[in-house]
């Protein structure tokens, strides 16, 4: 497995796709994980349109 960076507006517009192992599908998340990422999401969002002036 290689891990690399990559933009979240590439993984919401398809061009990029995700495969989760099945040793890793057995795993859930409750509102306290989704949540905290939510807030790593949005915080990402609003740091990259301050960088480039684009609007969230």
């Amino acid at each position: 497995m290689k891990a690399s960076e990559t933009k979240l507006q590439r993984v919401i517009e398809g061009q990029i796709q995700f495969v989760v192992p099945l040793f890793q599908r057995k795993y859930s998340w409750d509102t306290k994980e989704w949540n905290t990422l939510w807030v790593i999401i949005a915080s990402q969002s609003r740091d990259e349109s301050s960088d480039s002036g684009a609007s969230p």
